[in-house]
């Protein structure tokens, strides 16, 4: 009769310590899927942003290029500063050749 009480007392502690496992296993798995769900709307919310960037980066191409192609043609005075270099290097070869 001590043993049967004995094993009844482990029995009811192990039932014991079985429902407090399963107590703290179910907390951390309800706080595991709170967190999946919190970085799944982050992941979506990400995604968006991602979409309207890329929609805004489109639409200011559209725009730059647009602007470019409707842009005034350049200036006599701005291209002949873009020639002169070119300008300099053929007298600078003519002196060179001169002085050979």
């Amino acid at each position: 009769e001590v043993q049967e009480q004995a094993l009844g007392e482990q029995l009811s502690a192990s039932e014991t310590a079985l429902a407090q496992v399963e107590k703290t296993l179910g907390a951390a798995l309800a706080a595991a899927v709170r967190r999946v769900e919190a970085l799944s709307c982050a992941l979506d919310a990400s995604r968006i942003q991602a979409q309207e960037a890329e929609a805004l980066n489109a639409h200011y191409r559209r725009s730059i290029h647009s602007a470019a192609s409707h842009a005034p043609p350049k200036p006599a005075a701005e291209k002949r500063r873009r020639e002169k270099p070119r300008h300099a290097e053929r007298e600078s070869a003519l002196f060179v050749a001169d002085k050979a």
